[in-house]
């Protein structure tokens, strides 16, 4: 019989806000950057290298669903996530960051279907 153990490297209880879903975690391509998309309508990044606190936190990104994700652009310049809103209250987006400045620098509306 084999007995596999996991030892927890990283650890933060207080990602995001107690009683919501963290829906995604994502690295960046070059490992050095987490990604984390809660339902607490934040979208967060942490240095692994420093894991005490969020390099960046970006707040009201609607999240209804346990589900959203977050991405890097595959030349890791960009983080994108999505936002979603109640049914006849708008458009949800794919709202994109830069990942160096963490500044908003797009958004693309999504149809209200």
């Amino acid at each position: 019989m084999v007995v596999l153990r996991v030892h927890t490297k990283f650890h933060c209880r207080q990602a995001h806000a107690p009683g919501t879903d963290t829906s995604c975690l994502t690295f960046s391509y070059d490992g050095t950057t987490l990604a984390s998309r809660g339902g607490d309508d934040t979208l967060k990044t942490w240095d692994i290298r420093n894991f005490k606190k969020p390099l960046n936190v970006a707040t009201g990104l609607s999240a209804f669903f346990s589900m959203t994700d977050c991405c890097f652009s595959p030349d890791d310049k960009l983080l994108v996530t999505g936002t979603s809103v109640k049914k006849d209250e708008g458009n949800g987006k794919l709202v994109f960051f830069d990942r160096a400045s963490f500044q908003k620098v797009y958004e693309i509306d999504v149809t209200n279907a």
